[in-house]
């Protein structure tokens, strides 16, 4: 089975279908805690789409895939803390896979799923070293690219990127995509800047991703396909 195979897999798992895969880059976790997750994430579904509008926001999902396909981002790196989830009043909530998976957007998940069916890859890039994220998005196969330091150049998120482009090229097992085959979503304004300086792709969301900034990002590819 190859690897989008896998993730479309375990994405349906999260919807109700399927059984999750092992994940292809994780950290050392049992079993049992996967499986345990991703009951967790099926059973609360209603909790991962935004209310009364699924409709709406299927559509917004859609059309933002489709930009990208057309643009050939074939990588996708999302921050983490306020990008991926809404601000928590108990940080020990963020301490469980549980409390990371209910905490998240709920643009996020069928995001996710979106891009997986598209055969664009998702890697999350956070200087957040809170070691279980990763345990919470490894049975969707998400890695997680780690790294404190902000103001570093090793260390900072053009080192986020460039590793999450080599780990994807290794997933993919394809030479490593262009800058400009890659799309950063952040809420940091800095790092938006570093990332258009490399020439990647940028969104970038103010607070919590929402389906507006991926209306917003689909307007934008519209007008410059446009005015070409």
């Amino acid at each position: 089975m190859n690897v989008s195979v896998q993730k479309r897999n375990a994405l349906d798992d999260l919807f109700g279908f399927g059984k999750p895969p092992c994940a292809v880059v994780q950290p050392r976790q049992e079993s049992k805690r996967s499986t345990l997750i991703s009951t967790f994430v099926a059973q609360n579904a209603d909790q991962h789409s935004e209310p009364r509008r699924s409709t709406d926001l299927k559509a917004v999902i859609e059309a933002f895939v489709n930009m990208l396909s057309q643009q050939d981002v074939r990588l996708v790196c999302i921050d983490f803390d306020n990008t991926m989830i809404f601000s928590v009043k108990d940080p020990k909530i963020l301490r469980t896979t549980d409390g990371i998976l209910r905490s998240v957007s709920p643009v996020l998940l069928p995001l996710m799923r979106a891009l997986h069916e598209k055969g664009i890859d998702i890697i999350v890039t956070t200087f957040n070293m809170n070691p279980t994220i990763p345990l919470a998005f490894a049975p969707l196969g998400v890695p997680v690219v780690a790294r404190s330091g902000l103001h570093s150049k090793k260390t900072g998120k053009l080192y986020h990127i460039r590793k999450a482009m080599k780990l994807n090229a290794k997933r993919a097992k394809r030479a490593k995509v262009k800058p400009w085959q890659v799309l950063l979503i952040d809420d940091y304004l800095p790092n938006i800047q570093a990332a258009e300086d490399l020439a990647v792709r940028t969104l970038h969301n103010p607070t919590t991703l929402t389906a507006n900034d991926l209306a917003a990002y689909t307007a934008r590819g519209i007008a410059e396909h446009t005015a070409h």
